[in-house]
């Protein structure tokens, strides 16, 4: 824990459980308590009135190099478990939508909606449990977009197959899937393009190596051009391969 000796942490642990023992409520007003000492120990006896310190002069020099939350500090009792908790990220605004609009699709009945959004929600967990979840709008756009060409080659091979009633099914799980992409508000084609054009203008100015995968590093890294910004990596990353094709 950041502020706190491992010794210190146990140390105010055991007041906690022996304050327990002694019936004592986490909202008492009492301000003066005693830690715990064995009495074997004569030599922890001797000190024993030096162990009987206020909590506030304990809060003051052994907590106050932690900056804990205000929230973790209730009646002058603190709380280890939520000083240092860390509140997870709200969930993207597409998930909420998915995740309302498959109760809504079951409540109506509507199949191809809830198989669309059961497919999409059962990739989203699956995500959670690797290295790499889906936690942001833009990142389960990229799997939108990728459900869709899966689907539109489906559909082509229906076609070819002379399934016009399967490929009428594909077709309208494409049209949903759509629809949830086009919810999310992404930078516009040209003005990646451009982005990615200049970069690659000064990188060939530098007389740096310039690839695809280069370009891609440099905008994407952290502080580069397009770092955090609303843009898809298949996006950027077909916009460099072209333009460096070209450059050369």
């Amino acid at each position: 824990m950041v502020g706190l000796e491992i010794g210190e942490v146990y140390r105010f642990m055991s007041w906690q459980l022996h304050a327990n023992q002694a019936g004592l409520a986490r909202g008492s007003r009492s301000t003066t308590y005693s830690f715990p000492t064995p009495k074997t120990s004569p030599s922890r006896t001797k000190r024993k009135g030096r162990s009987q310190i206020t909590m506030s002069i304990f809060l003051a020099t052994r907590i106050s190099k932690a900056s804990p939350k205000p929230s973790a500090i209730r009646n002058g009792f603190v709380c280890l478990r939520c000083q240092y908790s860390t509140e997870p990220p709200p969930p993207s605004p597409l998930l909420l939508k998915l995740r309302g609009d498959l109760k809504t699709a079951m409540k109506s009945k509507d199949t191809n909606r809830l198989n669309v959004v059961k497919g999409v929600l059962n990739e989203i967990a699956n995500a959670a449990k690797t290295n790499t979840p889906l936690k942001t709008d833009m990142q389960i756009l990229g799997l939108l977009r990728k459900r869709t060409s899966a689907a539109q080659q489906a559909s082509k091979e229906f076609s070819d197959a002379g399934r016009a009633d399967l490929q009428e099914k594909e077709d309208s799980q494409i049209a949903i899937l759509n629809e949830y992409a086009g919810g999310v508000e992404t930078m516009g084609a040209e003005e990646v393009k451009d982005i990615v054009a200049k970069a690659i203008k000064e990188m060939k100015n530098a007389g740096a190596k310039m690839s695809a995968g280069d370009v891609m590093k440099r905008l994407l890294a952290p502080g580069g051009e397009l770092d955090g910004k609303p843009v898809e990596k298949a996006q950027v990353a077909r916009f460099a391969k072209d333009l460096v094709s070209a450059q050369n």
